[in-house]
């Protein structure tokens, strides 16, 4: 019986055919890390510590930290530090409010270990995008009403809204802080007690609950500030600056009706005058074939007619 060995198969030794075969050595992986535990969340990274393996059948290099979520996989390197009895490292750059799957391995220079055990973690909520407001005028002379639209952007929920008000030219603010409801797509508010004869800036934010601190507030970004200034009587002097302020468009809409009506006549009466002075040189035009060599005599006739 003859053997035949090929560049992928086991190693023989001895001569002749009778030589006796040789399997190749198998290197150990590492076994599986250890105490994979969730130290800190964000809503975009959560921070986590594990041991190294008991087993590491070899000089450890790092870690490859696997992270799933809505089927696609990414993975982060760790170098491995020998000094380091507990491995800490911040998984960067997730997605707010989104669930990943994480698994740790080791490797060596020679192959990777065992997948340590698996842990489940959602991130945490991020801020709100602005409201935008839709309406502030003044109420009453120490008063204003506020209105303003739902975020475009938010996650899980949308818990609390804050408006901070605060006299131009004043350091200090003041801030009030409204429960949301789902169902509302625009809220409005009286601000009381204010400051009559004074300039106000006013602006509002949407908060949501973390999901991992419930004793916190995410706060979204400020909506673009407003202006108001509040006087004796403002509540009644709106109406009539509206009024003012529409009849003004209406004005300004009926002055570009009758500018545009007058370009037409003037582009009418361009296009008329040209086609009548055109008129007049085929005149001529026909009357000069009519008697080329007596030109003159034909002018004095047509005055004759």
């Amino acid at each position: 019986m003859q053997f035949i060995g090929v560049p992928s198969g086991p190693r023989t030794s001895g001569p002749g055919p009778f030589a006796s075969l040789e399997c190749p050595e198998r290197v150990p992986m590492p076994s599986k890390p250890l105490n994979l535990t969730v130290l800190d969340v964000t809503s975009s990274s959560i921070t986590m510590s594990w041991l190294p393996p008991k087993n590491q059948n070899g000089a450890i290099a790092g870690y490859h930290v696997f992270h799933i979520h809505e089927n696609q996989t990414g993975v982060e390197i760790v170098k491995r530090n020998a000094a380091d009895s507990v491995i800490r490292f911040e998984l960067p750059k997730l997605k707010p409010f989104t669930e990943y799957r994480v698994i740790v391995k080791a490797f060596t220079t020679k192959n990777e270990g065992e997948s340590s055990d698996q842990i489940i973690q959602r991130t945490d909520v991020a801020g709100p995008s602005a409201p935008i407001v839709v309406n502030l005028t003044c109420h009453s002379q120490d008063s204003l009403t506020i209105r303003w639209k739902r975020p475009l952007e938010y996650y899980n929920n949308i818990d609390f809204y804050v408006i901070k008000t605060k006299i131009i030219g004043q350091d200090t603010h003041r801030d009030i802080r409204i429960n949301a409801s789902e169902k509302e797509l625009e809220t409005a508010m009286i601000i009381q007690n204010l400051t009559v004869f004074q300039l106000y800036e006013v602006k509002v934010a949407a908060g949501t609950t973390s999901i991992i601190n419930p004793k916190k507030i995410i706060l979204g970004k400020f909506s673009e500030s407003r202006k108001i200034g509040l006087q004796p009587n403002c509540e009644k002097i709106q109406p009539l600056l509206r009024q003012s302020h529409n009849d003004y468009n209406l004005a300004v809409l009926v002055g570009i009706i009758f500018s545009c009506f007058g370009i037409v006549l003037i582009v009418m009466a361009f296009f008329l005058w040209s086609a009548y002075r055109a008129n007049e040189v085929v005149e001529k035009l026909k009357k000069w074939k009519e008697c080329p060599n007596n030109l003159q005599q034909c002018s004095c006739h047509d005055h004759g007619n």
